[in-house]
């Protein structure tokens, strides 16, 4: 009998199932009792369907973006099946459900398509379960809170890494700006935020810059001196961007901040007093003396002229301006013997504002028929390694003669100027064998310190008291001799299904060496 035909039934006896007093005999109570036990097991029948309950009320999961198709996203289920078979679907396939597939039997939930290009950070679905054994069949549902959670796929990357080209003035006040870079994230929320710093280079014994972390902004620490012998002509400088996802992701910048020179240093004479003895006879035109000075800065504040500041005698003696040789340009035939000429030499930049230096120069007029030592060795430049370690062998060899043609009786010396280009620090020093000079080395070079020396050599004839100076250029040809420094790295961070070949990081290295090509670099392994 159906459910309908049970209802009717029961409604129609309803009066007969009333109590018997009320309405019945006892003679007529029998046949009511009969249809009232039948409804009784049929409304017992009903109450045993119970409806199916799932383990939660509501399920809340989260989705990471870089998430691909078929990705288990939840797990719902019934807790009251009772060993039926319960049938799982989605409802609202036209608004989220249509991004999941649900597993009919066992209501495993996944992913249909990437979620990395969803306008909607968050979705709810519906999901239904139905069984197939109770007639009517029972039913439930419950919702799935889907939140996309943004995951850390892109790292940081500066677009305009190569063409950073900083520069700083020497001796810039400190908190000079620099430069300004720029890092971008693709990714968005916290993963996209980027800060900034400054990768520490191991044996850096103090810092050169400092970071905005937010703006990227570069400034100074402190003031630099590009010229010899602290030679701050370029410096290395590795930026770290880094986001903020878990785990964070970075990139790193190399940059080159090269120090521009300025007019910050004058003039500095090889010698602090130049005295030079001319006989009475010498011949207008002849030259009796070098004057060498030498400037530290670069271009055309290096560039040094040479001039005379004249006091009681005037006219006799005049200078290169560019090379510095003092040449006689009048005739002593009429100056007395013993008459002294002071004066002062002066060497002066091509700086926007020139600076100078001032050296007393002391003339004393001689007999006739004296002559100074001739220098036979035409030779003003040598070129040394610096990693030449050799003492012992000389670099260079000089030759002067006395007026006679006579060589043993020459002594010779090499003056100390006031500066270590000028040998103040005796980086060279002399050796005379069979009345020749031999150039030493006696100290180490370090052609990023400085890159050349100007030396002044001089022979004399103890005869006379004559002498005459040769200036003599030392070139410091630069070697790679400094290691490659790998600057500080922590940690790196690759996703787990990062495809093989894929760039990392660039791992920051740095070389002291002045030479561009010793600055290059090849991986290893």
């Amino acid at each position: 009998m159906c459910r309908e035909e049970l209802r009717a039934l029961r409604h129609a006896l309803s009066p007969l199932m009333e109590p018997a007093s009320s309405r019945f005999c006892f003679g007529s109570i029998r046949e009511a009792v009969k249809p009232r036990r039948m409804v009784h097991n049929m409304e017992r029948r009903e109450d045993l369907i119970v409806p199916l309950t799932f383990s939660e009320p509501s399920y809340h999961v989260q989705l990471a973006d870089r998430a691909v198709a078929s990705t288990p996203v939840a797990n719902v289920w019934v807790t009251n099946a009772q060993g039926e078979q319960v049938v799982y679907d989605l409802a609202d396939r036209s608004v989220g459900g249509a991004k999941f597939t649900i597993d009919k039997r066992t209501g495993q939930i996944r992913l249909s398509e990437r979620p990395s290009q969803w306008s909607m950070e968050e979705l709810t679905l519906t999901v239904l379960a139905t069984d197939n054994i109770h007639d009517p069949r029972r039913l439930a549902s419950t919702t799935v809170n889907v939140q996309l959670v943004h995951s850390n796929q892109n790292r940081p990357r500066f677009p305009a890494c190569d063409m950073y080209k900083p520069s700083v003035r020497e001796e810039s006040s400190v908190g000079t700006e620099v430069l300004k870079v720029a890092a971008i994230d693709e990714d968005s929320g916290e993963e996209g935020v980027i800060e900034y710093s400054i990768v520490q280079v191991p044996g850096a014994t103090r810092s050169n810059f400092v970071i905005d972390a937010n703006t990227g902004q570069i400034r100074t620490l402190r003031s630099f001196d590009r010229d010899e012998p602290v030679s701050e002509r370029r410096l290395t400088l590795p930026i770290r961007a880094t986001d903020k996802g878990r785990p964070p992701l970075d990139a790193i910048c190399m940059i080159t901040v090269e120090v521009q020179d300025i007019n910050d240093n004058p003039p500095l004479f090889d010698q602090t007093r130049y005295e030079v003895n001319v006989p009475q006879d010498a011949s207008v035109g002849s030259n009796w003396l070098r004057l060498a000075a030498m400037d530290h800065d670069e271009g055309l504040n290096s560039e040094v002229s040479f001039s005379l500041e004249h006091h009681e005698r005037d006219g006799f003696f005049q200078v290169d301006n560019k090379t510095g040789v003092l040449k006689l340009i009048r005739p002593l035939s009429s100056v007395p013997v013993r008459t002294k000429f002071d004066f002062f030499g002066v060497a002066r930049d091509s700086g926007a504002v020139p600076l100078q230096d001032r050296v007393p120069i002391h003339v004393v007029v001689t007999e006739r028929q004296m002559k100074p030592p001739v220098w036979v060795t035409s030779e003003d430049s040598i070129t040394v390694k610096e990693m030449h370690r050799d003492f012992k062998t000389p670099i260079g060899s000089f030759l002067a003669h006395s007026a006679h043609g006579d060589r043993k009786s020459i002594h010779y010396v090499i003056e100390r100027g006031k500066s270590e280009q000028t040998n103040s620090e005796t980086t060279f020093r002399t050796q005379v064998t069979n009345g020749r000079l031999y150039l030493l080395l006696s100290k180490f070079l370090d052609y990023e310190r400085i890159t050349k020396y100007e030396l002044t050599l001089k022979a004399l004839d103890p005869r006379n008291e004559l002498s005459t100076t040769k200036a003599v250029t030392v070139y410091v040809e630069d070697e790679n001799d400094n290691l490659p420094v790998i600057a500080e790295v922590n940690s790196i961070s690759i996703h787990e299904n990062q495809a093989p070949g894929q760039p990392i990081m660039k791992i920051p290295v740095t070389d002291a060496d002045e030479t561009e090509a010793f600055r290059e670099h090849s991986p290893g392994h």
